[in-house]
């Protein structure tokens, strides 16, 4: 279960990070050409391999049916974590297109799962739109998301797996939910960091994964696990 952080024990490098409002746009989320994780301060994405379960190759047992982009069955899928504020349809839009539950058009951690070409597709064909209401909001309660990325050696908050030819060692993930709103607290997402919720009594949470797949560097010693907190 992930270690609360409800105290100042965070580590230091989340100390510069950014108090701006932190939320995507899930239409920047498009699946780069080649396979691997890929993932900023306040998005991840990262692309699995599974068989398809029963239910998805029958669309009306399946939720993709909501869906104005359609997704289909593959072995191979893009899956996209984000903080998005509430969505609100643009004048004119038909609502029959957007057949979702009106939870999913709330503000929060969104996870987003399709096939990688047919997001690719969506992007690149300017269906943005359509794109953006695909994800499936898990905790409208979470205020900001924090994604840190441990190469062997330090903590980074970016990361391409094109570029650096490979994984992460392992992911940090650090989420801040906040409490009951009193009457005098604005309902804001992305208005804080880890650091600065921390402070104004909100709740942070902190989890590192492992990614065993990931090839540890051949420097990679006693002290950069312990660094890895591992």
């Amino acid at each position: 279960a992930p270690d609360s952080g409800g105290g100042s024990s965070e580590d230091s490098f989340t100390e510069d990070s950014s108090t701006d409002v932190a939320t995507e746009d899930a239409s920047t989320l498009i699946p780069p050409p080649q396979l691997g994780l890929y993932g900023t301060l306040n998005q991840l994405q990262v692309d699995v391999s599974r068989l398809p379960r029963p239910d998805e190759y029958n669309p009306a047992m399946s939720s993709v049916e909501d869906f104005q982009t359609i997704d289909i069955p593959s072995d191979i899928k893009t899956v996209a974590y984000y903080l998005q504020a509430a969505q609100i349809l643009p004048p004119g839009e038909d609502e029959i297109r957007f057949s979702r539950q009106e939870d999913q058009l709330a503000g929060g951690l969104v996870r987003r799962e399709l096939d990688r070409s047919i997001a690719r597709y969506a992007a690149e064909s300017g269906d943005t739109a359509t794109l953006t209401m695909t994800g499936e909001v898990l905790a409208p309660e979470v205020t900001s998301l924090e994604f840190y990325y441990f190469d062997g050696l330090a903590w980074v908050t970016q990361w391409d797996s094109e570029m650096l030819k490979g994984l992460p060692q392992a992911v940090r993930v650090v989420i801040t939910i906040r409490p009951a709103r009193s009457a005098n607290r604005p309902e804001m997402i992305g208005l804080t960091n880890s650091m600065t919720a921390i402070e104004q009594g909100d709740l942070v949470y902190s989890l590192v994964v492992q990614l065993p797949l990931a090839e540890p560097p051949e420097t990679m010693g006693d002290s950069a696990m312990e660094a890895m907190g591992l």
